[in-house]
C-alpha cells in the first residue's frame, strides 16, 4: 500500500520521529501560532513539517467546531480552481489558514524540494490542509498522517487527487472514525448526522492494528484489565462506628448496581480509548509493521531496529 502513495519508507519513518518530536522536543526549529505548532527539518533530501497534535484547550476547542464551511472562506488554503464546492472542517481550517502563510514564506528558500507534511491527530488533519495549499502555491508534496481525522467533505477530497498520501490509523481508534459515513469507515451512518456523514478521509489508509490488537482492546475495554492491572480506585475511608442505617429497597439497590456497572465500563472504554490513540501505541504499531515491510522486500530480520 506505501507503494500505491509513491512515499518512500525512509520518509514515512522520518516523518513519524517528526510527528513525535513536535510534541515536545526543542532540538528542531517551530513555527507556533496561536497554539498551531509545526516543526521543520531541512536535514535529508525532502523538507518535512510536522504538526503537533491537540495538546491545549483551545486545540481542544478546535477540535470541536466541526461544521463544514466553505473552502473558499479561507483563502490561505486554497488547492486550486476548481475548489468552488468543497467544504473543510472550521476548527481545523481556521487553525491551518494561521500557519498556512508563514510556512510557505519559510519554505521559499527550498523552491525546488517536495515538502513533506505529517502529523498525529489534529496534527495530522492540518498536515493535509496546509499540504493541500502548499500545492495550490506550486510546491511538490507529500503527507503521511496517524490517527487523524478527515479535514473535509469528498470535493475536498478530490482537490488532493494526486497528491501522495498515506493514512495511517488504529483499528479500535476512534479518532479517524469520528467524521464520515459509514461508507468511508466513519460513524455518521450510526449517529445520523449530516454535517458528521459527509467528511471523506484523503489519501491511502493503512492498517497498523493486528485483529489479535483488536480483540484485546475490545475484551479489556468491556471487560476491565487483566488481576494485577485493574483500574485504581479510591481509598476505603477510615474504619468508624456503623451508624444504623434503613435498608435499601430492592430497586434502589437495582439501580446502584446499574449505575456503578455503567460508570466503571466509561471509564474503562474512556481509558482505552486513549491507550490506542496514543503516540506510545502507534509508535509500537508502527515499528511492527515497518520491520515486517522490511523483512519481506530485503529480507532482513523482522526485529531490525527502524531509524526513529
Amino acid at each position: 500500500m506505501i507503494e500505491d502513495a509513491g512515499i518512500a519508507d525512509d520518509d514515512v519513518e522520518r516523518a513519524w520521529r517528526l510527528t513525535r518530536a513536535a510534541y515536545d522536543d526543542p532540538e528542531f526549529e517551530g513555527l507556533e501560532i496561536d497554539d498551531t505548532r509545526a516543526i521543520i527539518d531541512i536535514s535529508g533530501r525532502h523538507v518535512h513539517v510536522a504538526f503537533r497534535g491537540t495538546a491545549t484547550p483551545l486545540n481542544a476547542a478546535h477540535d470541536v467546531a466541526f461544521l463544514l464551511l466553505p473552502l473558499s472562506d479561507f483563502p490561505a488554503l486554497r488547492v486550486g480552481e476548481d475548489e468552488w464546492a468543497a467544504r473543510v472542517h472550521g476548527g481545523f481550517a481556521k487553525m491551518a489558514s494561521n500557519v498556512a502563510d508563514r510556512l510557505a514564506e519559510r519554505l521559499e528558500k527550498w523552491p525546488r524540494r517536495t515538502v513533506v507534511l505529517s502529523g498525529h491527530s489534529l496534527g495530522g488533519a492540518l498536515a493535509i490542509l496546509v499540504g493541500g495549499a502548499l500545492k495550490g502555491r506550486g510546491h511538490s508534496v507529500q503527507i503521511c498522517t496517524f490517527g487523524a481525522p478527515p479535514p473535509g467533505d469528498a470535493q475536498y477530497a478530490r482537490l488532493l487527487d494526486g497528491v501522495p498520501c498515506l493514512r495511517f490509523a488504529n483499528r479500535c481508534d476512534p479518532v479517524p472514525r469520528s467524521l464520515g459515513g459509514a461508507d468511508h469507515g466513519g460513524l455518521g451512518g450510526v449517529l445520523d448526522l449530516p454535517m458528521v456523514r459527509e467528511y471523506v478521509h484523503v489519501g491511502t489508509h493503512v492498517e497498523l492494528e493486528p485483529w489479535s490488537e483488536t480483540w484485546r482492546h475490545a475484551v479489556e475495554a468491556v471487560a476491565g484489565r487483566q488481576a494485577g492491572a485493574a483500574l485504581a480506585t479510591a481509598p476505603a475511608p477510615a474504619a468508624t462506628e456503623p451508624r444504623p442505617a434503613a435498608e435499601p429497597s430492592t430497586a434502589q439497590a437495582l439501580w446502584s448496581v446499574l449505575s456503578n456497572s455503567v460508570s466503571n465500563a466509561a471509564t474503562r472504554i474512556a481509558s482505552k480509548t486513549l491507550e490506542v490513540h496514543s503516540v506510545d501505541t502507534y509508535e509500537a504499531h508502527l515499528r511492527t509493521y515497518m520491520a515486517k515491510r522490511r523483512a519481506s522486500l530485503e529480507g532482513s530480520p523482522a526485529e531490525a531496529k527502524m531509524e526513529f
